[in-house]
Protein backbone atom coordinates (compact mmCIF):
# COMPACT_ATOMS: atom_id res chain seq x y z
CA UNK A 1 0.00 0.00 0.00
CA UNK A 2 1.05 3.31 -0.65
CA UNK A 3 0.21 6.63 -1.18
CA UNK A 4 0.18 8.48 -4.50
CA UNK A 5 -1.12 11.39 -6.41
CA UNK A 6 -3.90 10.52 -8.52
CA UNK A 7 -5.44 14.15 -10.34
CA UNK A 8 -3.62 15.87 -7.76
CA UNK A 9 -5.92 14.43 -4.82
CA UNK A 10 -3.48 11.89 -2.45
CA UNK A 11 -4.97 8.45 -2.58
CA UNK A 12 -4.17 5.11 -1.21
CA UNK A 13 -3.26 2.73 -3.51
CA UNK A 14 -2.14 -1.45 -4.04
CA UNK A 15 0.77 -1.78 -5.59
CA UNK A 16 0.60 -4.70 -7.91
CA UNK A 17 3.34 -6.19 -8.97
CA UNK A 18 5.38 -9.38 -10.09
CA UNK A 19 8.48 -11.20 -9.71
CA UNK A 20 10.58 -11.24 -13.25
CA UNK A 21 12.11 -14.63 -14.61
CA UNK A 22 14.16 -12.89 -17.18
CA UNK A 23 12.26 -13.91 -20.02
CA UNK A 24 8.23 -13.58 -19.18
CA UNK A 25 6.90 -9.67 -18.60
CA UNK A 26 3.58 -8.93 -17.97
CA UNK A 27 1.51 -6.82 -18.79
CA UNK A 28 -2.20 -5.54 -17.30
CA UNK A 29 -4.20 -3.12 -18.55
CA UNK A 30 -7.45 -3.46 -16.67
CA UNK A 31 -8.50 -4.40 -13.34
CA UNK A 32 -12.02 -5.73 -12.01
CA UNK A 33 -13.42 -6.76 -9.04
CA UNK A 34 -17.15 -8.50 -8.73
CA UNK A 35 -17.50 -7.27 -12.41
CA UNK A 36 -16.67 -3.87 -11.85
CA UNK A 37 -13.59 -1.84 -13.09
CA UNK A 38 -11.35 -0.64 -11.00
CA UNK A 39 -9.00 2.38 -11.05
CA UNK A 40 -5.97 0.57 -12.35
CA UNK A 41 -3.46 2.82 -13.73
CA UNK A 42 -0.32 1.09 -15.50
CA UNK A 43 3.09 2.17 -14.76
CA UNK A 44 4.81 2.34 -17.88
CA UNK A 45 8.38 3.12 -16.14
CA UNK A 46 10.48 1.24 -13.45
CA UNK A 47 10.18 2.65 -10.15
CA UNK A 48 13.55 0.36 -9.36
CA UNK A 49 13.60 -2.26 -6.84
CA UNK A 50 10.40 -2.47 -4.57
CA UNK A 51 10.58 -4.55 -1.41
CA UNK A 52 14.68 -5.13 -1.51
CA UNK A 53 14.21 -7.43 -4.29
CA UNK A 54 15.56 -5.89 -7.97
CA UNK A 55 13.66 -8.60 -9.31
CA UNK A 56 10.13 -7.56 -8.65
CA UNK A 57 8.61 -5.33 -11.39
CA UNK A 58 5.76 -2.82 -9.89
CA UNK A 59 3.08 -2.99 -12.85
CA UNK A 60 0.68 -0.45 -11.71
CA UNK A 61 -1.53 0.44 -8.92
CA UNK A 62 -5.46 0.31 -8.03
CA UNK A 63 -6.40 3.35 -6.07
CA UNK A 64 -8.50 2.35 -3.10
CA UNK A 65 -11.49 4.76 -1.66
CA UNK A 66 -12.50 5.08 2.27
CA UNK A 67 -14.91 2.83 0.92
CA UNK A 68 -13.32 -0.01 -0.37
CA UNK A 69 -10.48 0.28 1.96
CA UNK A 70 -12.67 0.05 5.08
CA UNK A 71 -13.64 -3.38 3.07
CA UNK A 72 -10.71 -4.34 2.73
CA UNK A 73 -9.88 -4.49 6.48
CA UNK A 74 -12.70 -6.98 7.37
CA UNK A 75 -12.46 -9.17 4.25
CA UNK A 76 -9.06 -8.74 2.30
CA UNK A 77 -9.17 -7.52 -1.61
CA UNK A 78 -9.39 -9.83 -4.59
CA UNK A 79 -9.86 -8.71 -7.95
CA UNK A 80 -9.29 -10.00 -11.70
CA UNK A 81 -6.56 -8.12 -13.52
CA UNK A 82 -6.36 -8.41 -17.34
CA UNK A 83 -3.83 -8.18 -19.70
CA UNK A 84 -3.23 -9.90 -23.13
CA UNK A 85 -2.38 -13.35 -21.65
CA UNK A 86 -5.42 -13.36 -20.30
CA UNK A 87 -6.77 -12.90 -16.59
CA UNK A 88 -4.83 -13.36 -13.65
CA UNK A 89 -6.83 -13.69 -9.64
CA UNK A 90 -5.12 -11.41 -7.31
CA UNK A 91 -5.72 -11.47 -2.76
CA UNK A 92 -4.34 -9.69 -0.62
CA UNK A 93 -5.10 -10.36 2.84
CA UNK A 94 -7.43 -8.37 5.38
CA UNK A 95 -3.84 -8.23 7.65
CA UNK A 96 -2.52 -5.75 4.61
CA UNK A 97 -5.18 -3.35 5.25
CA UNK A 98 -5.28 -3.62 9.02
CA UNK A 99 -1.65 -2.81 9.41
CA UNK A 100 -1.56 0.01 6.88
CA UNK A 101 -4.71 1.65 9.07
CA UNK A 102 -2.91 1.40 12.02
CA UNK A 103 0.06 2.95 10.73
CA UNK A 104 -1.33 5.58 8.59
CA UNK A 105 -3.49 6.67 12.23
CA UNK A 106 -0.52 6.48 14.13
CA UNK A 107 1.41 9.00 11.46
CA UNK A 108 -2.10 11.41 12.29
CA UNK A 109 -1.24 12.17 15.70
CA UNK A 110 1.30 14.42 16.72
Amino acid sequence: MVLTDDNAELVRALVISHRRDGVHRLRISEAYHSGRELPFRRLDHRLGCTHGHCRNDALGFIALGPGMIERATREGFSAQLLGPYGRIGIHAPAELFRDMTTRSSQSDTP
